[in-house]
């Protein structure tokens, strides 16, 4: 089979997550994966078009530099808030002599979301997930047990997931902008699945909460299908942000002090209890100190909001009695001290942070391809394998020097330019200096000048040095002597 290579690309309200992968079939080896800095992107959504353009542009072209071929397309994450569930329900009447396929399967899909009521100028479905199926004879099936039956008379039930038009709109047009086109956009409530849950938790019952930096999304799985996703417009910065206000210090350094030193549960420091973290500033600012259990009580107060908002979530899905595997916690913000500890302590449900499995190999060391904020951007990677996305990457474009340069002018130009008349002389093939000449074909003797001839040299001489410097007189045939005689 072909090999080609796939590219996605996290947008995220903090980082924007590259990853390239070489693709042969099913396998999947990792090229390259980093994540920079984003701007003009806000809870998972395109806010200021030439900030986030600026971003992603320098993202792609590091990756560029990095695996040396060019990023033509890629395939990238729908934003995450805000998106509505609705439900639909569609029958399909049917001969009842031939079998159902999965033809039929994709006309009730596509009726499921003709008939879902939307704002046609601000509304578009993002994802149409079928919860069960019926027939004459049974009542919620699954796709698997409905296909190859010769039902007259099909239905199906669906969850349309339906998000804002524009904000779709607005991550094709960061992506164009920045020189990249999209293969596909992808839904965010099955893209961290692919990486991070394994197929026994799905069908046992699961919530897989993703926490972002702008936006926490959670989503909802049991027997094998996504029961229930949904979201809410905050995460990890407001844990900076609350961090600023009480210490009173910058952005960056409030984020670098979160990731090092932020903890939960203050009570269950440990080492860390008596710990004084030092800030040094500016020569006109005094520096100052901070106790690490002052820091983990700001971050416990914001963390304890966000996991109350998910159970919250958890509650409304229906499901929350049926999560034999619990809670996954997967992005940036889960990899705060004591986060798995405070969401189990809070919900009573087993929990575990949700990093990419080993589903790919390495081309050499990939780093941070195994932490949790890497799971959307391998998710997309997997999910662009399923459906046999194309070849994103091609060829650098490199100039031909050969053929972009134009030809040096060789002596005789600069000399017929500048000191004589321009004459036109065939190119013919450069003679060896006499002293490496062949002894079989010796040199002929120059004959003699007449002394007109030779005061006329004498005088071009003279200007030619003057002109172009006294390193092009070694070049210069050296005058015979004996004629001046």
């Amino acid at each position: 089979m072909d090999e080609k290579h796939i590219v996605s690309i996290d947008l995220g309200s903090d980082k924007i997550g590259l990853a390239v992968a070489r693709i042969d079939g099913r396998n999947v080896e990792m090229m390259y994966y980093k994540e920079t800095h984003s701007e003009g992107i806000v809870r998972g959504a395109v806010s200021n078009v030439k900030k986030a353009t600026d971003s992603i542009r320098e993202a792609v072209e590091e990756a560029q530099a990095a695996i040396g071929e060019k990023i033509s397309f890629a395939v990238v994450n729908q934003p995450k808030y805000p998106i509505v569930q609705k439900n639909s329900i569609t029958s399909l009447v049917r001969d009842g002599e031939t079998c159902v396929e999965e033809g039929d399967i994709e006309v009730l899909r596509n009726n499921a979301v003709d008939n879902c009521e939307l704002d046609e100028a601000t509304e578009k479905v993002f994802e149409a997930v079928a919860q069960s199926y019926s027939d004459e004879e049974d009542f919620q099936i699954s796709e698997e047990d409905i296909i190859g039956r010769t039902s007259e008379r099909i239905e199906g039930n669906f969850h349309i997931y339906v998000g804002k038009k524009k904000n779709l709109a607005m991550v094709d047009k960061t992506l164009s902008d920045a020189g990249v086109n999209t293969y596909g956009i992808y839904f965010p409530g099955s893209i961290a699945a692919e990486s991070v849950l394994t197929e026994d938790e799905k069908k046992s019952g699961v919530a897989l909460v993703d926490m972002g930096a702008g936006a926490t999304s959670v989503t909802v799985y049991k027997d094998g299908i996504l029961r229930y996703y949904d979201s809410i417009p905050f995460g990890g910065q407001l844990v900076t942000k609350d961090i600023m206000e009480v210490c009173r210090m910058g952005e960056s350094l409030a984020e670098n002090i979160k990731k090092a030193y932020g903890v939960c549960l203050p009570d269950r420091l440990f080492t860390l209890n008596d710990k004084i973290i030092h800030v040094n500033s500016d020569k006109q600012n005094q520096g100052f100190e901070l106790h690490v259990k002052f820091l983990s009580k700001i971050v416990t107060a914001r963390m304890k909001e966000i996991i109350n908002a998910v159970l919250y979530l958890i509650q409304e899905s229906g499901y929350a009695d049926n999560l034999n595997a619990g809670i996954v916690l997967t992005g940036g913000a889960s990899q705060i001290g004591n986060c798995k500890i405070l969401v189990k302590e809070m919900s009573g449900l087993s929990v575990r942070i949700g990093s990419p499995r080993i589903l790919y190999t390495s081309e050499g060391f990939v780093d941070g391809i195994t932490g949790p904020s890497a799971a959307n951007a391998l998710g997309l990677m997997l999910r662009a394998r399923e459906e046999g996305v194309g070849n994103c990457t091609g060829a650098l474009e490199k100039a031909k020097e050969a053929a972009a340069a134009e030809p040096a002018p060789s002596l005789g130009d600069i000399w017929n330019e500048n000191f004589g008349e321009k004459q036109t002389v065939e190119p013919e093939t450069p003679k060896a200096p006499e002293s490496v000449k062949p002894a079989a074909k010796p040199a002929p003797k120059p004959e003699p000048r007449k002394q007109e001839t030779k005061k006329e040299e004498k005088h071009q001489k003279g200007r030619f040095t003057s002109f172009m410097g006294n390193i092009f007189d070694a070049l210069l045939e050296p005058e015979d002597e004996d004629s001046n005689n």
